[in-house]
């Protein structure tokens, strides 16, 4: 049974997949991508990240507060590994921690198929 947390962990990898094919068609004409899909890709990540930072906190009774969601947003990079290990309960911190590197695998899996793809449709 699925939790309410992995819809936006797919939907995640879905974009990034679709950012990195569509920055590799813009590539393969030897043209810059449009500032405004830039802005738009970067918005879906972002938004797409701390919808699951709502749900996952929900589930998991961390209390979100108006500083640390803005630290989500800007410093996701730090902030998921130190989210998860302050909303874990005991003995599931390393746990939490090994599947965000599974997780961060498959977002480079992701972004690997979408230029592999694009190669594909450019050639």
């Amino acid at each position: 049974m699925q939790s309410r947390t992995d819809g936006p962990l797919y939907l995640l990898l879905a974009v990034v997949a679709l950012g990195e094919f569509v920055d590799g068609y813009w590539h393969a004409r030897s043209l810059p991508a449009p500032p405004l899909w830039s802005v738009l890709n970067a918005f879906l990540f972002s938004y797409t990240a701390f919808v699951w930072y709502c749900r996952d906190s929900d589930a998991h009774a961390y209390r979100r507060s108006l500083l640390r969601n803005i630290g989500f947003i800007f410093f996701s990079i730090a902030f998921v590994p130190y989210y998860l290990v302050r909303s874990r309960a005991r003995g599931q911190k390393w746990r939490a921690l090994l599947r965000l590197a599974g997780y961060l695998f498959l977002m480079l899996t992701a972004a690997a198929t979408g230029a592999f793809l694009i190669a594909l449709v450019a050639a």
